[in-house]
């Protein structure tokens, strides 16, 4: 047998248990999935249709377009677009550079997604060339057009916005998810700018000064995000700590609450799309992104007003309605409490397990005034803490509900505090009375956990509570939470830890079927 392990299709994994992005908050009547299928085959055909023999698409912008394009048919995860993907990606390794702020983030983006380490060495090209075109001065931290080294003499980086610097800080984070070492500094002055340029509000407009908009409110805060959390990585401390937002962050994310809405341009649902995601989050301001959004581009056919025709335009939409279906694999709970102690742990597990089967995966934070009915759409709800949560008794009826309905309970101590042990005790309590028909029992070294999809070298203490023979609890009292959220290649054996134990029981709760995948690496 091959020794490269192989597994089943993420899509098939959870089939029957995991939900789609698009399920997310209450239902609504109306056109449903299927309306959504049949706009994205639209579009789909659309792009395929218009792609040229040697795998381009025409536009002013080439290369960036191509890229967009090709971005749009991977997450779509249409079989007949394979060839076109393929095709479209040795494009962009074999043209000519195109120096265009636009087009370099779109191209690592799209690049990442198909396979960066094939990809690795056009990734660093076009890294390097947004590093070194940041803008200075009154504008630090902004991009232009156009970026430096273009054979055109009369190209210059032009007057920072914040539409291509949104594309900017996309590009600058997969490039340093593919491996490439952006400095600190390009996050600092990402930071410095919006926070030094975000207006009363909390919003942004195009420019410095300009009237807040809702597509530029969306796209700062998505850059905004990107550079706290990029900068948040870089510290070497180890300690579980409850960090609070930040003030422009929290600004800016009430703005968007505040004023939210879907009547936008393509452009504009794909940056509440990025944002939703990035951040974990169903809603703004009591508003669900995606049920909200597809509703708006469903209502007309597919066609948003405004907008008019073309590739990009079509681009948008595939990416918003596919990103929209990815199925969600774990909630994040939020709880009165020490409950984001690692603010990215399991943001970087989802985005680990995603390169790994190579599908891509998604992650939310809840709290536990959801249904239960909702809660039960995601297979896995994770929490972890220093002290432990104090639930109420309504809580701890939803939470018994919730693992007696199949649902799997993931807790972890925050290790490296001497407070930990607080959360031990209060969550072995906590267990003891919600569930008494069983108790915590110490997985064996050689049990499948740690074998499968790749052997654990030095597997974690894992205890699990089972209810009718199926796994309803999972303890780790050492934590992996703290490797998860710094990640990087020392937390390798922790996020490989992890993979193996979601993929456990992601197996309890799936069907296994055809079209496995083979792990990376």
């Amino acid at each position: 047998m091959n020794k490269t392990v192989t597994i089943v299709s993420c899509m098939l994994l959870v089939l029957g248990f995991g939900v789609r992005a698009s399920a997310q908050g209450p239902r609504r009547r109306g056109r449903g999935r299927a309306s959504a299928d049949k706009v994205i085959k639209r579009y789909v055909d659309q792009l395929l249709e218009r792609q040229e023999e040697d795998g381009h698409w025409s536009h002013g912008y080439e290369l960036g377009m191509t890229a967009l394009a090709v971005l749009a048919l991977k997450h779509a995860n249409d079989p007949n677009a394979a060839t076109a993907v393929a095709r479209g990606a040795a494009y962009l390794r074999q043209a000519k550079t195109e120096f265009k702020t636009y087009s370099a983030g779109t191209i690592i983006s799209a690049l990442y997604q198909i396979d960066p380490r094939a990809h690795r060495r056009t990734i660093d090209q076009y890294a390097r060339l947004l590093v070194k075109s940041q803008n200075e001065g009154m504008e630090k931290g902004m991009y232009g057009y156009n970026l430096v080294g273009s054979p055109n003499p009369r190209q210059q980086k032009g007057r920072g916005d914040n539409s291509n610097t949104q594309f900017a800080a996309l590009g600058l984070l997969f490039a340093q998810r593919a491996g490439h070492q952006v400095p600190r500094r390009i996050w600092e002055n990402l930071k410095h700018h919006y926070t030094k340029t975000q207006n009363e509000d909390g919003g942004w407009g195009y420019r410095i000064g300009a009237k807040s908009t809702h597509n530029m409110t969306l796209a700062g805060t998505v850059s905004l995000h990107i550079a706290e959390e990029q900068l948040a990585l870089a510290k070497t401390t180890t300690r579980c700590v409850m960090t609070p937002p930040s003030r422009g962050t929290e600004a800016a994310m009430k703005w968007v609450g505040r004023k939210f809405t879907t009547e936008l341009n393509a452009y504009g649902l794909y940056a509440l799309e990025r944002l939703g995601i990035l951040t974990g989050r169903s809603e703004f301001g009591g508003h669900y992104w995606y049920r909200e959004g597809s509703e708006t581009i469903l209502r007309g056919g597919g066609d948003l007003q405004g907008i008019g025709g073309g590739d990009a335009n079509a681009a948008f939409i595939v990416l918003f309605l596919s990103r929209g279906k990815e199925p969600i694999i774990i909630n994040k709970l939020k709880y009165h409490g020490d409950w984001n102690t690692c603010n990215y742990d399991v943001k970087h597990m989802t985005e680990y397990i995603s390169d790994k089967m190579q599908h891509p995966m998604q992650w939310r934070i809840v709290t536990l005034d959801a249904r239960l009915d909702d809660l039960l759409k995601v297979p896995i709800l994770h929490f972890n803490g220093i002290k432990g949560p104090q639930f109420t008794d309504n809580e701890k009826i939803k939470l018994r509900n919730f693992v007696l309905k199949g649902g799997i309970l993931m807790a972890q101590a925050c290790r490296g505090d001497k407070d930990a042990k607080a959360f031990d005790e209060n969550f072995r309590a906590l267990v003891e009375e919600c569930l008494p028909e069983g108790e915590l029992e110490a997985m064996p070294a050689t049990s499948v956990m740690f074998k499968t999809p790749r052997r654990v070298k030095t597997p974690p203490t894992v205890e699990v509570l089972k209810i009718d023979g199926k796994i309803g609890v999972v303890y780790l009292p050492q934590s992996l939470t703290c490797d998860w959220h710094r990640g990087g290649s020392t937390a390798k054996p922790s996020l490989d830890a992890g993979v193996n134990v979601i993929f456990y029981l992601l197996k309890q709760v799936g069907k296994l079927g055809p079209g496995a995948k083979a792990i990376r690496k």
